[in-house]
């Protein structure tokens, strides 16, 4: 009997065997007034990924719309997860649940894209805020490899940043975009004439 018991404990608590215990909060690295943390619940089979429960903790003094990614420089198209909540009151906690391939004692990076005032107003302009592009260009000149120049222009939700590289210079510069901004994008072959 006592033999069936462990047996049985031990099956129970394999299922268990990679989760832990939450994170401690950590304050968002541009919202600071956004706490972040994340569960690991284990891998998932039929998924082939982690299972990861995450928090978001509201400590602004009025409530707030925010967004978030989950792994945003490793999930993208398809597999990005990203995820948002609306109303959030002042120590409010969201929950929300993400798979990843990361495992258990590798963490899961949690990154909050936008947090603005409850009740900002709806409509087609807001729901395209929420939207944040990541688009990059890129040129490379065709001088031979010690001579290569290159200029890289990336958009990233509300920044744009540029950057020179040549022989011995380099240059970045990074700005916001001004508010009601609006434009196209257009994608061409690349061949110049």
């Amino acid at each position: 009997m006592q033999r069936l018991l462990l047996i049985l404990l031990a099956a129970g608590s394999s299922s268990f065997l990679g989760a832990q215990d939450w994170s401690a909060w950590k304050p968002d690295p541009v919202y600071h007034g956004i706490q972040v943390r994340e569960h690991c619940g284990g891998f998932n089979e039929f998924a082939n990924r982690y299972t990861w429960d995450v928090q978001l903790r509201n400590d602004y003094q009025k409530d707030v719309d925010l967004s978030w990614a989950a792994e945003p420089g490793l999930l993208h198209g398809a597999e990005a997860q990203m995820d948002r909540a609306l109303a959030v009151k002042p120590g409010e906690v969201v929950d929300a649940h993400h798979t990843a391939p990361n495992a258990c004692s590798a963490g899961l990076m949690v990154k909050v894209n936008e947090v603005k005032a409850a009740g900002h107003p709806t409509g087609a302009g807001a729901s395209a805020s929420l939207l944040r592009p990541k688009i990059e260009g890129r040129w490379r000149s065709k001088d031979p490899e010690p001579l290569r120049k290159e200029l890289v222009v990336q958009l990233s939700g509300k920044t744009l940043t540029s950057s020179w590289t040549s022989p011995g210079f380099s240059l970045q510069i990074t700005s916001p975009l001004p508010e009601g901004v609006s434009g196209s994008v257009s994608l061409g072959s690349g061949d110049q004439k």
